[in-house]
């Protein structure tokens, strides 16, 4: 027989790690936008333009 509460804390566990990859996979995406954008400030910077 199933526990309702045991069952109740395992979709709760299973929703948090998906939103934990959710977040990890967000987190990647983002990283490489702003390693993307670095070269572009730096030369703005050094050319006095920010």
């Amino acid at each position: 027989m199933n526990n309702p509460f045991r069952t109740k804390t395992s979709i709760i566990y299973m929703n948090r790690i998906m939103r934990l990859a959710s977040l990890r996979e967000l987190q990647s995406v983002t990283g490489e936008e702003l390693s993307a954008l670095l070269p572009s400030v730096l030369h703005r910077a050094f050319k006095g333009e920010l």
